[in-house]
């Protein structure tokens, strides 16, 4: 049985290193913020359902009492906490205080106090649960505290780099000599995943065409057998952040199959962008005593590489300006950072628009910026967002492909670097038509005085947009003209006869239908004259009198559900005094 931890003889590091594992194994989502002066009072950020907001879990290193240093490290990273919120609109729903010390009473009161009425819920982790964390997982404090990480390394080893005679053997065979080394790993280790897998020859020749090992592996290891089958290892992080907590070291021959893999690698040098699933040889892993002279014949292995994080890696926001437009924001953070620069990558509010920016030096003297700027539009990830979200953030799009310069600025606004892109201008017109689109639908969810959610923009119905357009149009205006062919009207005296030509009013409910719901938007009232009518069945067909095809619609504050729908026939109508007298109004 495992001992209780000494937490108050560890270092500040170890302890949050050690907390923020639990934390991730309960929480697998939880991305970490590394501990820098700039880190908001964020440790761990996870987004256990983003529709309601993130928990944020800042851990200390206090284990014996909370003495005024202690109370002032609390309170200033809550305020930073909050700063930050504020700043960035952080959708903020649980603060967690995780510490491994049981506080008084007192300490709960003053805590509680400095979170009261931030409309943030707010909890306070302490020793208790730690320790039932360190229950629960006995393999964390095997692996950080008590060697059993040279295990693990030493078994890891055996998995993923066999000596020439065994990778050499049949498939089965090695498979069976993999599996307790699989369960070994699996059961012990609290970071990674280990899995092993046999491939028919048909499977093993199409993964050495195309490699397609599992998008989460950390890597993937094929060994070929005389045969023409193979085994598959693949190691998966147990939590998103076990590359950075518990980095799985080797050393290995890079090996880029393409033009597009030779890019990538040279991105993860020069500004640190994370490759996934590279063709490699290992060639050493960190025992020694492990080692064999060569890669064992016929494998190959596809490598994830992810840069070291920085202490000055944080979260922070990007102001992008397209000439002659506002400022357009990106929430994120540095990924990586190179020999010539950094990576950094975000999204917009409505999370459906990604940036990736790579920011370096070159030139002799490396005075000059060199900036690549890849923009990832998510249209399926729009339905059921913000109308208001989506349609900035594809109208951002739309004009940095008709325009193509890009200025980038600090959070005051000031110009950083300033540079010109290819243009883009017929994908630019067909976002402009979405974002054209998504105004209208804006001016009807005003209109309707309630939230209507974005629709599928992929699958969008053509006849809707129609009449949102329409109506938004109206509701801009306050009357427009427009002209109409014919109208299909059922007279309540079925013998009535109608001279022509006739004046014709019309009032009518204003209104949209989006996501299969009906949405009021006001009343309005149709002009128009009728020039004749044809009696079909036990309706009449009217239609506009020659050159006279014109049709008037005007918005109206209200009107008696009575007459909606009902047509009122009388003297012609004059088009010209209709217009004058809706100008002047």
């Amino acid at each position: 049985m495992l001992g209780e931890i000494p937490w108050s003889t560890k270092s500040g590091e170890e302890v949050e290193k050690l907390i923020a594992v639990y934390i991730c194994k309960e929480n697998p989502d939880a991305v970490r913020i590394r501990p820098s002066k700039g880190d908001h009072g964020i440790d761990l950020m996870n987004p256990s359902d983003p529709s309601k907001g993130v928990d944020v879990y800042q851990i200390k290193k206090f284990a014996t009492n909370l003495g005024y240093s202690q109370k002032k490290q609390i309170k200033d990273s809550w305020n930073a906490l909050i700063a930050y919120v504020k700043e960035t609109g952080l959708n903020l729903r649980h603060w967690y205080l995780v510490m491994p010390l049981n506080p008084t009473t007192e300490n709960i009161s003053e805590i509680c106090q400095l979170t009261q009425g931030s409309g943030i819920d707010f909890s306070l982790i302490g020793l208790d649960t730690i320790n039932g964390w360190a229950a629960k997982y006995p393999e964390v404090q095997d692996y950080f505290l008590n060697g059993e990480q040279d295990t693990i390394y030493e078994r890891a080893a055996r998995l993923v780099k066999l000596n020439p005679q065994a990778a050499a053997s049949n498939s089965k065979n090695l498979y069976e000599q993999l599996v307790p080394i699989r369960n070994y790993l699996n059961d012990r280790d609290p970071n990674y995943r280990y899995f092993v897998k046999m491939l028919t020859k048909a499977e093993t020749e199409k993964q050495q065409k195309q490699p397609s090992p599992p998008p989460e592996a950390l890597f993937t290891t094929y060994y070929l057998s005389p045969q023409g089958e193979s085994t598959q290892i693949d190691v998966v992080p147990k939590y998103k952040t076990a590359p950075e907590l518990a980095p799985c070291q080797f050393k290995a021959n890079l090996m880029p199959a393409n033009d597009q893999q030779q890019s990538d690698l040279f991105d993860f040098i020069d500004f640190g962008t994370p490759i996934k699933n590279l063709p490699a040889t290992i060639i050493k892993l960190p025992l020694q005593a492990l080692d064999t002279p060569s890669t064992a014949p016929g494998q190959l292995s596809t490598i994830s590489l992810y840069p070291v994080p920085q202490n000055n890696s944080k979260l922070d926001d990007q102001y992008l300006q397209v000439e002659g437009e506002k400022p357009f924001i990106f929430h994120g953070s540095i990924t990586g950072r190179g020999r010539k620069g950094f990576t950094w990558n975000g999204t917009d509010d409505s999370k459906i628009l990604e940036l990736i920016l790579k920011v370096g030096s070159t030139g002799i003297s490396n005075k000059q910026i060199q900036i690549n700027i890849t923009f990832s539009l998510q249209l399926k990830k729009a339905k059921g967002a913000a109308i208001g979200l989506v349609q900035k953030a594809i109208d951002f799009l739309a004009q940095f492909y008709l325009k193509g310069r890009l200025t980038i600025l600090d959070s005051s606004e000031t110009k950083l670097i300033s540079s010109t892109f290819p243009k883009k201008p017929k994908e630019g017109k067909r976002l402009l038509s979405f974002s054209n689109m998504l105004l209208d639908l804006r001016e009807c969810e005003e209109a309707a005085n309630q939230f209507i959610p974005c629709p599928d923009l992929i699958d969008l119905d053509a006849n809707e947009a129609k009449s949102w357009h329409r109506a938004a149009e109206l509701l801009r205006h306050k009357w427009i003209k427009s002209e109409w062919t014919q109208l299909v009207y059922t007279p309540f005296d079925k013998g009535e006869r109608i001279d022509m030509p006739k004046g014709c009013v019309i009032r009518q409910s204003l209104k949209i239908v989006c996501n299969l719901k009906i949405y009021p938007l006001g009343f309005y009232v149709t002009y128009m004259n009728i020039g004749s009518a044809q009696t079909r069945d036990d309706a009449v067909i009217l239609k506009p009198p020659p050159e006279e095809e014109w049709l008037i619609n005007q918005l109206i504050q209200s009107a008696d559900r009575r007459e909606i729908g009902m047509i009122r026939l009388g003297p012609v109508l004059q088009e010209k005094l209709i217009e004058a007298y809706l100008k002047e109004r």
